[in-house]
């Protein structure tokens, strides 16, 4: 992959762990996970900036889950570790003086962003409540420790469905992001109209289907 340049000093640089799932999509209700790494410009936090994806991967979970939350937890988890791992290269190459014993302290120079679709995964790592299977468990509080490390520099991000370019790496019939990321370079963590403008058609669409339906069982039972 090309590192094309992003407009800013490495220094500020910003290192993203893109992730996405698709639960029971795989022959025998196999789930595929998706993970991207990228760097990019500090303003893709606020609009529209460059970005250079760095990993990219596409795989089969191998841990058995039982519902979509669990699919997307698995696979965020893994991506935020492999963003880690960025972060620690870029403190080697940076820092004369990096110790590998102490290289969360070295990467935490870089801020690194965590971004989900999955409104369920995003509420489940951001809420106080615990869910009853005991593996999500695990990865639901290592991910809460180690956002809410203050010393560690990583947040999470949500963002809609079809601006996440993790879709391409899990469906046959993605959203069409993946492609734009690699084509053109730049990307946004901030909502955008088209996604805005896609969301209120659902809507409109869901709202007519409901009334469809409330009319159609008010008939029969008549």
């Amino acid at each position: 992959m090309k590192i094309a340049y992003l407009g800013c000093p490495i220094e500020e640089l910003v290192v993203l762990s893109i992730s996405d799932a698709a639960y029971g999509a795989q022959p025998k209700g196999g789930s595929q996970g998706g993970l991207i790494v990228a760097m990019a410009h500090p303003d893709v936090q606020r609009g529209e900036a460059r970005l250079a994806v760095v990993e990219a991967q596409s795989t089969r979970l191998q841990r058995v889950v039982r519902c979509s939350m669990a699919a997307e937890l698995t696979i965020a988890a893994t991506a935020f570790e492999h963003g880690d791992y960025i972060r620690a290269v870029l403190a080697e190459i940076m820092f004369p003086r990096f110790n590998l014993k102490e290289w969360k302290m070295s990467a935490s120079w870089w801020k690194h962003i965590m971004v989900l679709d999955a409104k369920v995964a995003f509420d489940a790592i951001v809420s106080e409540m615990a869910p009853s299977d005991r593996k999500l468990i695990v990865d639901i509080a290592i991910l809460r420790e180690t956002l809410e490390d203050e010393k560690g520099n990583s947040f999470l991000r949500w963002v809609p469905g079809q601006e996440m370019p993790g879709d391409g790496l899990t469906k046959w019939n993605d959203n069409g992001a993946l492609a734009r990321v690699l084509i053109f370079g730049v990307w946004s963590l901030c909502d955008t109209e088209l996604a805005a403008r896609i969301r209120r058609k659902v809507a409109d669409r869901k709202r007519a289907l409901k009334v469809q339906k409330d009319h159609g069982t008010k008939g029969g039972l008549c």
